[in-house]
This record gives C-alpha cells, sequence and structure tokens, in this order.
C-alpha cells in the first residue's frame, strides 16, 4: 500500500515527538562550573612576597629607652679659698644632674654651709645622716653655690664628696705676712703663701684649712708610729635578715698624739663613740677615716681606752647553708693583739676559713667563733665564714 501525503505527516510529527528530548541539550545554554568556596581556594606567590607580607603584617618592637648608667652625677665640686678686707671666705660649687624621670637626691659632704644663690622653685636642699643633700627633679641640671663656715678656731673643715667626678681646690693670694696651711686627717701639712690650684684626691678625708702667721710654723703632726693600738677587741652579731651590729673596745699608747685615725667598712654606720668613758661627738663620713680625739689629761701616763659600734646591713641569710665575708675597720696604727667574736643565729654551725686564725679556745657555742690576729697594721682583717644547719639525720 503506497502511503498517501497524511500518514508522511504523521510519521514525521511521531518522530519529532521520540527525538525531541535528546537533541534539547544540543541547542540549550551550557551550566556554569561549579566553584570551590573561598575557604578551599588556593593562591601561588612567590617566596619574597609572603616574606614582606608577614614582615608588614608583623607590628615593630618597641624602642626601649637607653639605660641610664647612674641616676645622678656630681660633675664638678670646685671650692675657692678667697679673702674679703683679709678675711677667708671658702665657697663651694657644685655641678649637679639629674639623669632619670624621678626625683634624686644627691650628697653635697657634711659641714655647715649657706646658700648664696637662689635655688629654683622646684628644687630643695636636705640633710641626711649629718650630710647636706640637694634634690633634684625630673632631668634637671643645676649649679649651686655655697658659702662654708669656719669652726670656731677660725679653721675651715674641707671632705669634697666621693661622688664626685672632679674635685678642685682654688687659693687665693693669702694677705700679707699670712700663709694657708692645709692639714689633711692623718696629720699630714701643707703651706701655701701665693695663689695655685690643688686636686682634691677621690675619697679623702676631711681637710683643715687655716690662715696664720709665716713666722710661726705649724706644729709637726704626730707619728703615726707614736700611736700604739696595744689591744682590740671586736664582738659581731648578725641576724638572719643580714643586719649585723659590731662593738669595738681598743686600748691605745698614743704618747703625745691627739687623734686616731680609723676606716670603717663601707656602709657602717657610727652608732656611738666614747672616749675614756666619756661620748664623743665624731661626724661619720661614707670614705674616708674617722679622727678619734684621744684623751690627754696632765700627767696621764697609760693608754686611752676608747669603745664605738656600729652598724651595718648585710645580706640575708640563707635557710639551709651559705658563706660570707666580713670585714673590721681598718686602722693605720699597729695593733699588738686584736679578738673577734663573730656569732650567728642560733641553729648553724660555723666554719672560718684560714684568711684569719681562730683561738686555741674552743667557742662555747656552735653558732660562735672566736679569731684572733697579732701584729697586724693598715691591712684589712676579713674572715670568710661557711654557715650550715646541721644534718639531724646522721
Amino acid at each position: 500500500m503506497k502511503p498517501t501525503p497524511l500518514h508522511r505527516c504523521l510519521l514525521g510529527l511521531t518522530a519529532g515527538l521520540f527525538f525531541a528530548p535528546s537533541l534539547a541539550p544540543l541547542f540549550s545554554q551550557p551550566e556554569p562550573p561549579l566553584l570551590p568556596s573561598l575557604a578551599e581556594s588556593r593562591v601561588l606567590i612567590p617566596y619574597d612576597e609572603l616574606r614582606r607580607l608577614i614582615a608588614a603584617a608583623t607590628p615593630p618592637a618597641p624602642i626601649q629607652p637607653p639605660v641610664v648608667p647612674v641616676p645622678a652625677c656630681l660633675t664638678h665640686a670646685a671650692y675657692q679659698l678667697q679673702f674679703v678686707q683679709d678675711q677667708p671666705q671658702l665657697l663651694a660649687t657644685f655641678t649637679v644632674e639629674n639623669l632619670t624621670e624621678q626625683w634624686t637626691a644627691v650628697s653635697l659632704g657634711a659641714g655647715h654651709a649657706g646658700l648664696l644663690d637662689p635655688l629654683p622653685a622646684t628644687t630643695r636642699l636636705a640633710r641626711i645622716k649629718g650630710d647636706l643633700h640637694v634634690l633634684l627633679e625630673t632631668q634637671q641640671r643645676l649649679e649651686l653655690t655655697l658659702q662654708l663656715f669656719p669652726g670656731a678656731d677660725g679653721s675651715f673643715s674641707l671632705q669634697a664628696p666621693p661622688e664626685a667626678a672632679l674635685a678642685t681646690l682654688t687659693l687665693s693670694d693669702p694677705p700679707a705676712d699670712q700663709v694657708i696651711t692645709l692639714t689633711s686627717a692623718e696629720g699630714r701639712s701643707s703651706r701655701y703663701e701665693r695663689a695655685c690650684q690643688i686636686g682634691l684626691g677621690d675619697g679623702e678625708g676631711p681637710l683643715r684649712l687655716a690662715l696664720g702667721g709665716t713666722d710661726t710654723s705649724p706644729k709637726p703632726p704626730a707619728s703615726i708610729n707614736s700611736i700604739i693600738i696595744s689591744e682590740a677587741v671586736f664582738s659581731t652579731q648578725i641576724a638572719k635578715d643580714g643586719a649585723q651590729l659590731t662593738s669595738l673596745r681598743m686600748q691605745v699608747e698614743h704618747g703625745s698624739a691627739e687623734r686616731l685615725s680609723l676606716h670603717l667598712p663601707v656602709g657602717a654606720e657610727l652608732l656611738r663613740c666614747s672616749v675614756a668613758g666619756k661620748p664623743t661627738a665624731i661626724q661619720p663620713t661614707d670614705t674616708g677615716p674617722l679622727a678619734l680625739p684621744l684623751a690627754s689629761p696632765t700627767g696621764q701616763t697609760g693608754p686611752s681606752e676608747i669603745e664605738l659600734s656600729y652598724f651595718l646591713q648585710g645580706a640575708k641569710l640563707h635557710e639551709a647553708e651559705g658563706e660570707l665575708t666580713l670585714s673590721l675597720p681598718r686602722s693605720p696604727h699597729l695593733i699588738r693583739l686584736l679578738d673577734w667574736t663573730v656569732e650567728l643565729p642560733e641553729g648553724l654551725e660555723l666554719t672560718a676559713h684560714p684568711s684569719i686564725e681562730r683561738k686555741p679556745t674552743p667557742a662555747p657555742q656552735p653558732h660562735v667563733l672566736q679569731l684572733t690576729r697579732r701584729l697586724c697594721r693598715d691591712s684589712a682583717t676579713e674572715a670568710r665564714i661557711t654557715y650550715r644547719k646541721p644534718n639531724t639525720l646522721r
């Protein structure tokens, strides 16, 4: 049977309906590809670029201010002896500077003085442990001049502060027929008849500055060898916090000598002093020797007895064991016999190293040491002591 045109149309319509779904993707728009999330993404950059980004993101380290080696400095202590209408006048000019961001006290030494120039409104003067101090505010530099007053005998006592980087004494020409006498604590004297400048030594003891006639020579100082300490008995007590109390009793054969020189340990604070049983006022200093007056009543032939005590704050003792080094005062005079008793807190056993002899007689208790030394002069007497708690398990 031959297909008719109607049959052909129906057959084409049927084939189109059958193949239409399979041909639809060929004529539709493609879907976009599925992209990964931001957390799963990766970026590739050069290593130099990565290091630059890390450095830019890291905050810079804070700049530390330079460390000040000392809180304050006393640059110069300039003393000048001048004459006003033939009368001596001693001036002291100090150059001080505070290097910190806090108030600082700078010592100007001992002695009585008056202020010549007015101080800034924020600057103060204070006397601390017998020494005159200037109180400086933050980052302050100051130059001040003081007039030092003479003693009852008309002489000046002069001691440059040990903190001074430079210390000088300038002498003007004395009046006619007059001479300037400078005497050290040990009794050495120098005479000056014309203007000059003198450098003051580091830590030098107090100097006595006097004016006298050219026809009168100063009395020769008593020789150091004329003073002999026949016996010196020391007793040192030490607490757990390191506080030290030392008592001293000396028998001194001095002849015509009037003063005994004694260097206390660094940091020691003089508590009391008596000569021949009478209290004696001594002006203690941070450096330099003490000048102890010797009793010399008329007709006295025997030795003088000196008693003194001082306090020193040391390091705290360890709970179980440790080591400490103790020093006694030093004197240029000969000491025939020196006895020293050292007492630490109870419950400790002590051992002395052979820098100083132990007394032949044993100490009464384990926490007490008895030491001795003979024929010593102008040398440090030290004891290196080991302490420990006894082992109770043995």
